[in-house]
Formats: structure tokens, sequence, C-alpha cells
């Protein structure tokens, strides 16, 4: 391994020699300053040829502080809570949000293959409900998802901000999004080539009264 001295001239810093194997074998090196190295291989192959390589790193200082991250001893998540998943057209629902984070505003989505609507609310800590009104674009099912996070002032740092993200799924109970019932019947059990025959065919509610 070489260390760089100026544009033109390459120093050797580090020397060593392993046995190659089927799985990758290691020759350890801690760069003591700032600069280019070429690490070099070379290695024989079972007919007794020269095989090599190389390849250039840099090594720089990191001047960033440390930053300690605390990580929590428990995880806590965000919990959704809206009763029935079965909902109408026009029905208001009501939700409640346990464990969000402090009394910035909560994101709340409504989701299916992409976001249809969106909106921003802020809880109350005694009372932390919302409410919404099931919308005719939400059929026949969607997705309710709603984003908490920490607040955010001049001193936080964003790579230290936390978030929190529940969602719960709801159908639309309506009638014409119900399959359609289909019976069909004939006058006769068996069939050749060339017979008539006679089909009853009813539909949803007009099984009284089958078409012919």
């Amino acid at each position: 391994m070489r260390d760089r001295l100026s544009d033109n001239e390459w120093e050797e810093v580090r020397n060593c020699k392993v046995q190659s194997a089927e799985q990758p074998v290691s020759c350890d090196f801690t760069p003591t300053e700032a600069n280019y190295y070429r690490i070099e291989a070379q290695i024989l192959d079972t007919k007794g040829n020269t095989q090599r390589s190389s390849i250039q790193v840099e090594a720089r200082v990191n001047r960033q502080p440390k930053v300690d991250v605390v990580e929590p001893t428990e995880r806590v998540h965000l919990e959704l809570i809206c009763g029935s998943n079965e909902v109408e057209i026009g029905e208001k629902i009501r939700c409640r949000v346990k464990n969000f984070l402090g009394d910035s505003p909560m994101l709340v989505t409504i989701e299916r293959a992409s976001v249809i609507d969106e909106w921003l609310v802020r809880l109350d800590p005694k009372n932390p409900f919302f409410e919404f009104e099931v919308q005719e674009h939400y059929e026949p099912h969607f997705e309710l998802s709603v984003l908490s996070q920490t607040p955010l002032s001049e001193a936080t740092n964003p790579d230290n901000s936390r978030f929190r993200i529940a969602t719960k799924r709801f159908t639309l109970d309506n009638p014409r999004l119900k399959p359609l019932e289909i019976k069909v019947s004939s006058n006769r059990d068996s069939l050749t080539p060339r017979d008539r025959v006679r089909l009853s065919i009813s539909a949803g509610r007009n099984r009284d009264r089958p078409n012919q």
C-alpha cells in the first residue's frame, strides 16, 4: 500500500502477505494522515500467471463533532382508533390518536393508489380527537393515515427529529358496488348438437320474473 507524496511520487507505507482462499481475506491498514492512497494487489493463479489490480482511495479528516443519539429504550407506536372499518358516504368519522408527539400540527391524509385528500389538525392533549366526513370520491375503499412529528425550532437539529405514523383502512358500504347476483337455468338436463334449449336468466331482485 502506498501514499502519494506529490503528483508523481508514491511511497510504500504498508506491505502484507495473505494466503488466498475461497472466502475473502483481508489486510488491515489505518491511515495516519489525510492523503491519497493507492492499494495494489498481486496474486499468482494456478498456472503461475501474475494477476494485478489497484484502486485509489482518499483519507479525509471528519471535522464535524460527534453527536450522540439517544435511542429510546422502548419503542412507542402511534395509535389510531376510529371504530368500525365499514363506513358510508356522508358519515362523520371520529378518531382518537394516542402517543402523538408534542403539539405540532398533525398531517392527515386519505389515500388509495395516491393521496386523494389531506389536511392539518392540531390535537388537544386532553381531548385528542379529530373528525372528518366520508366523501363520495373516497369509494370503494380508502386508507386513513396520520403523521405526527416532534416540534421544530431554530435550535432543533433536523437530523434528530422524530416522527410516528399510523394508518387505518376503511371500506364503503355502497349497494352500487356489490356484485350482481345472476342465476341461469335451462329446461333440459342434457343436450346434443343442434338441440334447441330454453334458458331462464334472473339477476338481483328480479329473480321472480326471469327473462327467457
